[in-house]
């Protein structure tokens, strides 16, 4: 599904009288899983975890809810909805963790098999495979500047993000990388 099939699937949902679906006819299809929902999301987590500074299974649940309701605006596939919900509690865990140092909070949260704040392990779900190979591995740890795409797939920029955030020290270095 494009962007602009998604919108106006959206568009007689957009009066908030009328419950909407659980989202656009998903396509899992390697074209149409662009990056659009994990280059968006990044205000509901910072939002959510304002208001809920200590996270419970039912307040990251609900975020987690929310952050596929986002991503089936534009993005409806489940590749798209998973790395969404993977990026989702990789900045859940940045902003919660209580480490001293960057480098700390990095290992902590980029660690294989990383749990969202307030949830169990067994709460962790992705519907494909390519995204739970991600969560429960570090395999954006090998990659280098050669090898790291940037295709605008969303698998790969979640994976360029990663290992941009992984080898750098500062923000500076993350974004004169020119990866991501």
């Amino acid at each position: 599904m494009t962007i602009r099939e998604a919108l106006e699937l959206y568009i007689p949902f957009k009066d908030l009288t009328i419950p909407f679906p659980d989202g656009p006819p998903t396509e899992p299809e390697i074209e149409k899983s662009g990056n659009g929902a994990i280059m968006r999301l990044a205000p509901l987590p910072v939002f959510h975890s304002t208001r809920n500074p200590s996270p419970t299974k039912e307040s990251t649940t609900l975020l987690l809810e929310q952050i596929v309701l986002s991503a089936r605006i534009t993005h409806g596939s489940p590749l798209s909805t998973d790395t969404a919900q993977l990026m989702a509690v990789y900045l859940l865990g940045f902003y919660h963790s209580r480490l001293e140092t960057p480098q700390e909070r990095k290992e902590e949260v980029l660690c294989a098999g990383f749990v969202a704040p307030g949830l169990s392990y067994e709460d962790m779900h992705f519907e494909t495979a390519k995204t739970h190979e991600i969560w429960s591995g570090t395999t954006f740890k090998d990659l280098n500047k050669t090898t790291v795409s940037t295709s605008g797939f969303t698998i790969d920029t979640l994976q360029a993000a990663l290992w941009a955030l992984w080898n750098a020290q500062t923000f500076e270095e993350v974004s004169n990388s020119k990866t991501v």
